[in-house]
């Protein structure tokens, strides 16, 4: 009798436990909704148009033009030759063109295999349209094309890589002649600069895909700043995956050989907005900025297009009248309700 007693005392003081806790719990449940609906004060900025962002940049090394000399990129033949020894050249002229041994063989073959590539992928097409060819026969052909002209566009750009041009402008002398069989790394002739400067920089292929003679580009040294010239820029990538382009320095700045500076390439983006760079949220891969809008944040994902010491430049559904917030971003979810904050008063 003393156990049972014992017992059902236990399951008294069990239950008035449990029943404590859960009106201590539905007496938070009010303030967790009300912490959930508190209201944030939040400053906000308009977006400024931005019309010029920086695409890519990279650091260059401004070098002297006063000698070089050019070797072959492979093994092969001297194709052509466009000039003689001690010829005046230009920077960025083609000075002559090699062939590969046995490249130009491969890129005909890769060529003609790409032809039969879309030639079967005609075929499962038409077959696939009546029923005879699966689904998966024609994407296998689809993918097997793709293989061939990747092949063949990799061949075209070591072809490429045969046609020399003079790193800046010179007198060129001892150049090999048209037929002479060359090494990788044997020499093809000499150019001897006129002391000029010159900057090279090194850019990704992305980048730089395009990038043609005479564009212009930001030179940045020492805070001061000024449009550089591109004359030439490298047909392949070296073997870190890229690509050298060579400028003119501008006139306005007062460069010494040896020094890095600051290439930059920008471009026009339209519908481009500048905002401050506390504006914008990156979750994993995506950028956001939140909006005022009647009263409640409003998540808006927007592309990043640069950073630099003036805030973030961004592509997105923004307007000059928009409301973008700049404060306590990290704490704001699409819907949370917000306030702004009072003006500081104008001392």
């Amino acid at each position: 009798m003393r156990k049972l007693a014992m017992r059902q005392s236990i399951r008294i003081q069990w239950r008035a436990f449990l029943l404590s806790g859960f009106v201590a719990a539905s007496a938070l449940l009010p303030l967790a909704g009300t912490a959930r609906a508190a209201t944030l004060e939040v400053s906000v900025v308009h977006p400024i148009a931005s019309r010029k962002v920086a695409v890519s940049a990279a650091f260059g090394t401004v070098e002297t033009s006063d000698h070089a000399a050019l070797v072959a990129p492979f093994d092969g033949v001297v194709k052509s030759v466009s000039v003689r020894s001690g010829h005046a050249v230009g920077a960025g002229r083609v000075l002559l063109q090699i062939q590969p041994l046995t490249l130009a063989s491969q890129t005909r073959a890769a060529a003609a295999a790409v032809a039969a590539a879309k030639a079967d992928l005609v075929q499962k097409k038409i077959l696939a349209e009546q029923r005879l060819a699966t689904a998966a026969a024609l994407e296998t052909a689809r993918a097997h094309l793709a293989a061939r002209v990747a092949a063949l566009a990799a061949l075209q750009a070591q072809l490429r890589l045969g046609i020399v041009r003079a790193p800046f402008a010179g007198t060129v002398r001892d150049v090999a002649a048209v037929g002479t069989r060359v090494l990788q790394g044997q020499q093809l002739l000499h150019i001897d600069g006129n002391g000029a400067l010159r900057i090279e920089a090194a850019f990704p292929m992305a980048a730089v895909r395009g990038l043609r003679a005479g564009t212009a580009m930001a030179i940045v040294a020492d805070g001061d700043s000024g449009p550089g010239q591109v004359y030439s820029v490298a047909r392949a990538t070296d073997r870190y995956g890229l690509v050298l382009v060579y400028l003119t320095p501008p006139p306005t700045l007062r460069l010494m050989p040896g020094e890095v500076v600051q290439v930059r390439l920008d471009a026009a983006a339209e519908g481009a907005w500048r905002v401050p760079q506390a504006a914008v949220v990156l979750r994993g891969t995506t950028a956001r900025v939140f909006i005022h809008q009647g009263g409640r944040a409003r998540a808006l994902t927007v592309k990043l297009l640069a950073v630099d010491a003036d805030g973030a430049v961004v592509l997105g559904d923004l307007r000059p009248n928009s409301r973008v917030i700049v404060s306590d971003v990290a704490w704001l979810r699409d819907g949370t309700p917000v306030t702004l904050k009072p003006a500081e008063p104008k001392s």
